[in-house]
């Protein structure tokens, strides 16, 4: 079986590293209280503040914020950025986690359609904003290792209006090329266990150019406490990221720089793209995450069953759903959904992960040219 995400060969191949990662965070963690509230401003213990360090040299972007998830960083930057009852744009197609913080957060929702590149489409922005002229806030989605171009979008966008990056599935590693987070007001990663670099299970983080930004998040995610424990800010919660998943994560990164993780996911995604007879997601990946090779299907429920029956991980891209026809966002107003809704319907993708051995590729190639 050629997993889509391979979770085993991963964890069987470096088992003794994160294991040792795992143990070094708990023989040197710090008391909580001593170290987030009465040492340095950032008020991080040793393995957070160790990640931190690493992200920010990586990204470029001063100010980060570890947190449990990245629906949990997703949720506060809603917060901070906007107000109960407001209108947030989003494309209409993804994954449900972005939309369900916009819902949870108690805003509401406006989808813009997405383009070629399963992007948001800029046309469709702009005819959101025209119809919604009070909208205040923008998530902008990556999605399959694909980036948004962020500053075109905020030269053609009122001045007033902040954009929110969700890079949950383009975590950046020094590749070159545009940034993510470098133009958004505020982004958010996923290190979930499907991602790379990632943790054993869950894992999230915020970032910003904007330090007060940042201490907003902070306090908001730390029961409202500034860096003084007799003053606090209410409503507020506790989802920071512990100890021992940041000493994890920080050792994958490790991991993914030293083995070469992303060039050789670029080498597969190449050779997909050069070699399956298939229409196939527009744009460049240029980060090569997680999610792989995405190329249209004539069948999707068909070429499923034959995925699965030559043992070939996939993702439908069903599973990602358009708003056009999945409730409860169906109700919600949004431009046409067109691409949104071809997107959900007509594609499929495929492992792009280096854990793959060459026959393997090869046998989901052969299979993709046949569906």
């Amino acid at each position: 079986m050629v997993e889509f995400f391979p979770y085993k060969r991963r964890m069987t191949q470096y088992k003794n590293r994160y294991t040792n990662a795992y143990a070094n965070a708990i023989d040197n963690v710090d008391d909580w209280m001593s170290s987030s509230q009465q040492s340095k401003e950032d008020n991080l213990t040793f393995n957070r503040q160790h990640l931190v360090d690493k992200c920010i040299n990586l990204s470029g972007i001063p100010y980060w914020f570890p947190t449990n998830g990245a629906t949990s960083a997703l949720c506060q930057a809603i917060n901070v950025l906007s107000k109960p009852n407001d209108k947030i744009i989003i494309q209409g197609w993804g994954f449900i986690q972005p939309l369900q913080s916009i819902l949870w957060m108690n805003r509401q929702v406006v989808f813009c359609d997405s383009d070629v590149t399963g992007l948001m489409s800029v046309d469709s922005l702009l005819s959101a904003l025209n119809d919604h002229p009070d909208i205040k806030l923008i998530i902008v989605v990556n999605l399959g290792g694909r980036i948004s171009d962020i500053k075109k979008i905020k030269s053609l966008i009122p001045p007033d209006v902040k954009i929110i990056e969700d890079s949950a599935q383009s975590f950046y590693m020094g590749d070159g090329g545009i940034i993510p987070g470098m133009y958004s007001d505020a982004i958010v990663y996923s290190f979930d266990l499907g991602k790379r670099p990632a943790s054993t299970g869950t894992g999230g983080a915020f970032a910003t150019h904007n330090k007060e930004l940042r201490n907003l998040i902070k306090s908001n995610s730390q029961h409202g406490f500034t860096n003084k424990i007799d003053t606090y800010n209410l409503p507020a919660t506790k989802n920071t990221m512990d100890d021992t998943t940041a000493s994890v994560i920080h050792e994958d990164i490790i991991i993914v720089e030293g083995t070469k993780t992303r060039d050789i996911q670029r080498e597969n995604y190449k050779f997909y793209k050069e070699n399956i007879d298939r229409e196939q997601l527009g744009g460049e990946n240029k980060i090569c995450s997680y999610s792989g090779f995405f190329c249209k299907t004539t069948n999707s429920s068909e070429a499923i069953k034959v995925f699965n029956d030559s043992g070939i991980g996939r993702m439908p891209v069903k599973f990602y759903p358009s708003a056009a026809n999945y409730k409860p966002f169906n109700t919600y107003p949004s431009t046409s959904l067109n691409y949104s809704k071809r997107l959900s319907e007509e594609y499929i993708c495929i492992p792009t992960h280096p854990f793959m051995s060459v026959d393997e590729r090869d046998r989901i190639v052969e299979i993709s040219n046949k569906l």
